[in-house]
């Protein structure tokens, strides 16, 4: 399935749900918890892990394949893109206005 900007994805094993921000440069499979991703709605109930956790409202990339994510529901993680970890975005300092 192609990762397209805008499309909010998840999976059952882990309560975290992402928004897609910028898609890859390449072709791949978001994954949570190390299993992939969809927009299909939920089957189950997720099963609580032992992973990292992914925080709500914030955004999480990898600069090799270019893709961004906004976390939308907390979850346990990690996210990665074709086996790369994403790691979270830090905020950008803005300049004083004296």
């Amino acid at each position: 399935m192609p990762v397209a900007p805008g499309a909010r994805l998840r999976n059952d094993v882990s309560a975290c749900e992402v928004v897609v921000v910028k898609a890859p440069t390449t072709a791949g499979e978001l994954s949570c918890a190390g299993v992939v991703m969809t927009t299909d709605a939920r089957t189950g109930t997720p099963t609580v892990g032992a992973g990292e956790a992914i925080a709500l409202g914030k955004r999480y990339s990898n600069d090799e394949s270019g893709i961004e994510v906004l976390c939308v529901a907390p979850g346990e993680g990690p996210l990665t893109f074709e086996g790369a970890e994403l790691t979270q975005k830090q905020a950008t300092a803005l300049p004083a206005s004296d």
